[in-house]
């Protein structure tokens, strides 16, 4: 019987290997994912490493005798109506929307994820009940309930990241349902509750684990989505609030400059665009190595 037993933790143990080579094979030979992974991994370098080196005194640093200077050697990105260098201001902002898009997220998962996997393991009314306020939600542009949230909680980069979040919450939870209700009629879900699992246990253990591939999708392209949401709340002024160098608050600030200055739009614009098409890419192309079947068949549909 222990021969036995230890014959099968060394089967499991090679399975797993195997399945996480092949994942990680299929991982290498995506080009999205890749391109993905290293725009993100930059912005990362950026966000984390980038502040080491710059202070937000030094961001901040007024220079009035050598304001809209344009781009060279002494200024890489130009300097905005106040002198300020552009370029620091940009390395501060890759903080400030990582910081953003994660935390933000991070609200949406942790509300949505455990409510989308109760209605759809539970059913009945607790699924209709929380399913309907999801999509009452669902039914305001996402933008418009994050300035409903800010406006009542007030302009700050923390009340933004609590809009962003909230706006997110129906998405996660319908995802996860609909994850949740096909895995929960898989054979081991009636195993596991044949051995007498309590209920809470198989379904946080069992199929949410099952599930969390959808998941993990959604939440790398909704990052792509916080962020841009986060920069067009500081645009609107009621995001992050100066001194702090957002990007959207950056290009809101140079709205009146864009013919004499166009830099001060531009190199914003460009850390927003990239940010964003790295998080598409990123979760398209988690989507394919997660789920080859699904894009094999987007790439028949297009034959």
């Amino acid at each position: 019987m222990a021969a036995e037993s230890a014959d099968a933790a060394r089967w499991l143990t090679d399975a797993r290997r195997r399945k996480l080579a092949d994942l990680f094979g299929r991982y290498r030979s995506n080009s999205k994912a890749v391109a993905g992974t290293i725009l993100i991994g930059l912005l990362i370098v950026v966000g984390v490493f980038g502040p080491l080196f710059v202070s937000l005194e030094q961001a901040n640093a007024l220079d009035v005798a050598n304001r809209f200077q344009p781009p060279g050697p002494a200024h890489p990105m130009g300097t905005d109506h106040l002198g300020r260098d552009v370029l620091l201001r940009i390395v501060l902002g890759a903080r400030i929307s990582l910081y953003i898009g994660g935390l933000s997220v991070g609200i949406a998962t942790a509300a949505g994820v455990p409510l989308g996997a109760v209605a759809g393991y539970v059913g009945g009314n607790v699924d209709d009940t929380i399913m309907r306020t999801m999509d009452i939600l669902m039914s305001f542009p996402p933008i418009l309930l994050a300035l409903t949230v800010v406006a009542v909680l007030g302009p700050s980069l923390t009340n933004a990241m609590i809009a962003i979040g909230v706006t997110y919450v129906p998405y996660f939870a319908r995802v996860t349902r609909s994850e949740v209700v096909s895995v929960v009629e898989e054979d081991f879900v009636e195993a596991a509750r044949a051995l007498g699992e309590r209920d809470s246990r198989v379904l946080f253990w069992e199929v949410l684990p099952n599930a969390a591939a959808p998941i993990i999708v959604q939440a790398s392209i909704s990052l792509a989505f916080a962020i841009l949401a986060a920069a067009g709340l500081s645009f609107l002024g009621l995001g992050a609030q100066p001194p702090q160098p957002s990007w959207g608050l950056m290009i809101r600030q140079s709205k009146q400059y864009l013919a004499q200055a166009p830099w001060m739009a531009i190199f914003p614009g460009l850390g927003i665009a990239t940010t964003v098409l790295g998080f598409n890419l990123l979760g398209d192309g988690i989507r394919d190595v997660l789920d080859p079947t699904m894009s094999a068949e987007l790439g028949a549909e297009n034959e």
